[in-house]
């Protein structure tokens, strides 16, 4: 069935040698690639440059382009391995490729934001410390010191650079007074050089705990390999819930009252092997800026998996939206015009909540017939993929 899909989802493959490589500046790398999807199924690797999409260089791509409503698409990528370029068009189905500039494109086409600064952690992780310093200390200039999370990667660059005093001052400004104000991803860079201090003071099994703390945040490289390093084993952490069943056949009344009850059991019976059924946990949230970048992603979904998704559920435990923060609710509102089967759930008495626990919100989950867990967590395309697959698997041992 998702061979079959597979296929009806390329239109056209080609692969030719190349001269010579593309400007990195102008692309995106894969960093996460499903190997049985379309990207899979071309030969594409985690690794390889995306060039263009219909024309359109990679670097002047909006990262959410995939869920722009496009009917067929027309993709270069270069194989940086083989030296040759591929030259696939598929439909407007995501292909399962999670994307990410090169860290030359960052750095010659950043532009300050003080809301999220995700093309500086790409500085960080590939050590570019000159140029995250010179862009981070942009942002500072530019918002301030406070308004910014930029300013724990700009402790970073003065202490990678040998600065470590400045470094680690910068970096306990911004876990003391601002962290709180941004998302957790930053924190876990500030977590990082916590570790790093408490192994330079001989704190082994502190800093390990750290460095454990600062990887729940999230899975940055440099934090994985300290901890490789420190436990001298190759560290693969398994989600808690991954191939168990999930812990509550929930049962709850429809958000806003008018409705169906939003049953877990319910749903589960009507499914067909193969098919799954997606989970949202918004916890105490009714909306956020995750929330709204999981339901573009979602439309795409919907459109073009729906003979696999059979109803997205999302629970909350938060009644009424935040009035002051439409923006968090557009990708939602156009998906209930669209009339795409999704169940909306009020967890007033937590129970959901109590036994999953998300700590995160939102907390996606992708659920088989017989309830078990294939992944959860964010909810990318090549996250999808992998889950399809695995219920593939899994039915056809059944």
């Amino acid at each position: 069935m998702i061979s079959e899909f597979i296929q009806s989802q390329t239109f056209s493959l080609d692969k030719r040698p190349a001269s010579a490589a593309p400007d990195p500046s102008h692309c995106q790398r894969i960093v996460k690639l499903a190997k049985v999807s379309v990207a899979g199924a071309a030969g594409l690797a985690e690794g390889d440059w995306l060039v263009s999409v219909d024309d359109i260089g990679a670097d002047k791509l909006s990262l959410q382009f995939a869920c722009d409503g496009s009917e067929r698409r027309a993709y270069v990528f270069y194989c940086p391995a083989s030296k040759e370029f591929v030259d696939l068009t598929a439909s407007g189905v995501d292909i399962g490729v999670r994307l990410q500039l090169t860290r030359q494109a960052v750095a010659a086409g950043y532009k300050p934001g003080k809301a999220t600064q995700p093309e500086l952690a790409i500085l960080w992780e590939a050590g570019d410390w000159e140029n995250l310093e010179r862009l981070a200390k942009l942002d500072v200039d530019t918002f301030g010191r406070g308004r910014t999370p930029a300013l724990v990667f700009l402790g970073a660059a003065a202490y990678e650079q040998g600065r470590e005093d400045d470094g680690y001052a910068i970096i306990g400004e911004y876990m003391k007074n601002y962290s709180r104000y941004w998302t957790t991803e930053y924190q876990a860079v500030g977590f990082y050089y916590m570790g790093k201090a408490q192994l330079k003071d001989g704190q082994d099994k502190e800093a390990l705990e750290t460095f454990m703390a600062a990887y729940e945040y999230n899975s940055y490289a440099p934090i994985m390999a300290m901890i490789e390093k420190l436990t001298g084993k190759k560290f693969r952490l398994i989600p808690r819930w991954q191939g168990e069943r999930f812990p509550i056949d929930y049962d709850l009344p429809p958000l806003g009252g008018a409705g169906s009850r939003v049953s877990l059991a319910q749903t589960r019976a009507r499914m067909k092997p193969g098919q799954v059924v997606a989970a949202c946990l918004l916890g105490d949230y009714r909306g956020n800026g995750p929330y709204d970048e999981f339901m573009r992603h979602y439309l795409n979904f919907a459109r073009w998996f729906g003979e696999f998704i059979v109803e997205l559920h999302v629970v909350t435990c938060k009644a009424d939206r935040e009035a002051d923060r439409p923006h968090w609710y557009k990708a939602e509102d156009r998906a209930r015009a669209l009339k795409i089967p999704i169940a909306f759930g009020l967890d007033a008495g937590r129970v959901v909540d109590g036994a999953v626990q998300p700590g995160g919100s939102p907390l996606n989950f992708v659920l088989d017939p017989e309830g078990r867990v294939l992944h959860h967590g964010e909810l990318e395309a090549n996250d999808l993929w992998d889950a399809l697959a695995a219920g593939a698997t899994s039915a056809a041992r059944s």
